[in-house]
């Protein structure tokens, strides 16, 4: 077998392009295993910020109901300043609290713009 130059600079060529797909294809596979990596990490982190979210609603939930609670022994006490700052604080004029000692009669206390009536 004759090798021409024409035919060591073709296969020199075919053997450089083997290589490049080889490793072409070797990047490709790579790269969709770093896809599905990251795709898990993003996954993983939106369930935390879930959780996270779902925690600061719990936190305030519990914040309100302990102000809540304040309100109503500050109700049952007649001490109606303090309640009137708790109450526009939390915006929760307008909004029907029954208090201990009218509940057994059936009447409940409505907060209307920082008046407290019965």
């Amino acid at each position: 077998m004759v090798w021409t130059l024409r035919k060591k600079i073709f296969i020199g060529y075919g053997i450089t392009l083997a290589l490049m797909i080889v490793v072409l294809i070797w990047a490709l596979v790579n790269l969709l295993d770093l896809g599905k990596a990251s795709d898990a990490i993003l996954r993983e982190n939106y369930k935390s910020i879930l959780a996270a979210e779902n925690m600061v609603y719990a936190i305030e939930r519990q914040d309100s109901a302990t102000l809540l609670l304040y309100l109503v022994m500050r109700i049952r006490h007649g001490n109606n300043s303090a309640i009137m700052k708790v109450c526009f604080s939390n915006g929760w004029v307008g909004q029907e609290i029954i208090s201990p000692s009218k509940e057994k009669r059936g009447l409940s206390t409505k907060l209307k713009l920082g008046i407290i009536t019965t």
